[in-house]
């Protein structure tokens, strides 16, 4: 892949991402969703299109699908909270106590 297509796909990524933003403000949660992915086919190595997915994910009481997506987030950047902090939060919602915990002890140390 060509530089100058490699940027236009970073540019695409942004764009999905902003969208997606921007429907989940507006409580649109499937549709940030669908945004979210549409970004990550443009860049799947950001872990902030992961983390967002994630989270509205988490409004759609889809936990499951939100703990793979941040287990992603993670793996491409363990230093980003927000993912550790929306996995605790989907494991609680699960009942998985001590995942949780583990989890949210490694948010706040990051």
């Amino acid at each position: 892949m060509s530089r100058l297509e490699e940027e236009k796909r970073q540019q695409l990524a942004v764009y999905h991402k902003e969208k997606g933003n921007e429907f989940f403000k507006q409580g649109k949660w499937e549709e940030a969703v669908e945004c979210y992915t549409k970004g990550l086919q443009q860049d799947a190595l950001n872990a902030v299109l992961f983390a967002n997915r994630a989270m509205a994910l988490l409004k759609l009481q889809k936990y499951a699908a939100a703990i793979a997506d941040c287990d992603c987030s993670i793996e491409l950047d363990d230093t980003y909270t927000k993912a550790y902090l929306r996995r605790a939060t989907a494991h609680l919602k699960l009942e998985h106590k001590q995942e949780a915990l583990a989890d949210f002890k490694k948010g706040f140390r990051v």
